[in-house]
């Protein structure tokens, strides 16, 4: 004797627990997983910010962003033109920030002769989160590529399984 109405039951369950795993899933990928890989791995062109270089040599301050990509160039201010100010005057690096306490692009000054001075920086940078390890960059994709294949495998499998009984 066939039990239909059991089997209803099932089916109605398993639907509805498909149903809530893909709500959830497709809410993590797309505001979870998917919306930082691309946080992890963009760069933003930070262009004639200015600043103002630090009173003593040896002294830092902090840039916006967490990694430096590339590109720095430090003009002074002062003028209708500006001018470019050697490399050799100052150091940029990632360093822990003093007054945040989170890694940050730092510019130290290496020579008295710019102290005190309002400058425009320009330079490549990562955001915050951004990741340094080119590994780690291109395996954020991926998993949301894997996320989305798990997703359409719990979507697909109660036809698949339905098929076979």
């Amino acid at each position: 004797m066939n039990n239909k109405k059991g089997e209803m039951q099932g089916g109605i369950g398993m639907l509805i627990m498909v149903a809530i795993t893909l709500i959830v899933g497709l809410i993590l990928l797309s505001d979870g997983i998917a919306g930082n890989v691309a946080q992890v791995s963009t760069t933003t062109t930070a262009s004639n910010v200015t600043y103002t270089l630090p009173a003593a040599a040896g002294d830092s301050i902090d840039l916006t962003g967490q990694e430096y990509i590339s590109g720095i160039r430090v003009y002074n201010e002062t003028g209708a033109t500006q001018i470019l100010i050697p490399a050799t005057n100052y150091t940029i690096g990632e360093t822990v920030s003093e007054t945040t306490g989170v890694k940050t692009v730092s510019l130290t000054l290496n020579e008295v002769d710019y102290q005190g001075i309002s400058v425009n920086v320009t330079y490549v940078y990562g955001v915050e989160g951004y990741a340094d390890s080119s590994g780690a960059r291109a395996i954020a994709p991926i998993i949301v590529i894997f996320t989305a294949l798990a997703l359409a495998v719990v979507a697909i499998y109660p036809a698949l399984r339905q098929k076979w009984d």
